[in-house]
């Protein structure tokens, strides 16, 4: 647990390859918790990459080294939570396009 609080406090203070390491340590874990809440592999790449970039560039303001995994994973949530209604407007832009069509038919 030490070596990861190091590599946690590296990254704060701008180690690109501390980051790098932690983002190898959650990666997977990362992944399967994007697949398993959108249901798709591709959206799921695309949240996490999100997800690092934006921890990235904001982990020094993580307040402690400890709670590096739960802040990632609450920034991946995040993400996930926007794509989620996402998916909802576009069904619903889907049935007022098919409404239309069919009402256009008639």
């Amino acid at each position: 647990m030490d070596q990861y609080l190091e590599l946690v406090r590296r990254a704060k203070h701008g180690s690109a390859d501390a980051f790098a390491d932690l983002y190898q340590e959650v990666y997977e874990d990362l992944y399967r918790f994007a697949v398993y809440t959108l249901k798709n592999s591709v959206d799921a790449q695309d949240a996490v990459s999100e997800t690092v970039a934006d921890a990235f560039a904001s982990i020094r303001r993580l307040r402690k080294e400890e709670a590096f995994k739960g802040w990632i994973f609450k920034i991946l949530s995040a993400k996930c939570k926007r794509k989620l209604k996402e998916y909802a407007n576009k069904t619903l832009e889907l049935s007022d396009e098919l409404g239309e069509q069919l009402a256009a038919s008639d």
